[in-house]
């Protein structure tokens, strides 16, 4: 994504849509657009150090020492929008120190001033950086629709509401928590979006 202006051609693209968006919405909550950055992690920020759902003890990482990021859920939980519960490891979300990665922006109103001013700041902060791992960023803009945890702010399924995750990427899976050969990750990244489809999130296209 750092090589040939991708990554001032992804800002460019999704600035316009929020501009579009923008002048979509009639009311105030009819457009919400949630920001998920990612590189091989998703960095969600340090805001919930305290959740139950962060596992520290995947990478023995000091709670107060966690710089934000996760890394994927033990398989088949890392293609799914499986609600976490205490105790049971495999639907925890293993902590993991950040690079450089910008941290993720939850569900925000388009029609809010300041809510948009932030949404368009951090498209602006993103940089390239590490690997890809298509998969958790597509399973973390899943995650951010949906109003079970881990994030909870969107609203319940209704037939008069979408829920659309638009994935840029410059489509090349490079790394993820168990392997660095795409012919390992594609198969998971194809499985989330299956699995998104099925829970009426839209368009996400396969394969």
């Amino acid at each position: 994504m750092g090589q040939s202006g991708k990554l001032t051609q992804l800002k460019t693209a999704a600035k316009n849509l929020l501009t579009t968006l923008k002048a979509a919405a009639k009311q105030p909550g009819d457009v919400k657009v949630s920001i998920i950055p990612f590189d091989t992690m998703v960095n969600v920020g340090t805001v919930y150090k305290d959740e139950f759902w962060i596992d520290y003890t995947v990478k023995n990482i000091q709670k107060d020492q966690w710089t934000g990021c996760v890394m994927d859920r033990d398989q088949s939980k890392d293609v799914t929008d499986t609600t976490p519960v205490a105790g049971s490891a495999s639907t925890l979300f293993p902590a993991k120190q950040c690079g450089s990665l910008v941290s993720m922006m939850p569900l925000t109103d388009v029609l809010d001033e300041t809510g948009f001013t932030n949404l368009n700041s951090k498209i602006d902060s993103m940089q390239a950086s590490g690997n890809t791992n298509v998969t958790i960023g597509l399973a973390w803009g899943w995650h951010s629709l949906t109003p079970n945890l881990p994030l909870s702010q969107a609203a319940e399924p209704s037939p008069d509401r979408d829920k659309v995750v638009v994935l840029l990427t410059d489509g090349t899976n490079t790394q993820n928590r168990w392997s660095s050969s795409d012919s390992q990750i594609d198969p998971r990244t194809a499985l989330a979006c299956t699995n998104a489809k099925n829970d009426n999130i839209k368009p996400i296209r396969c394969g």
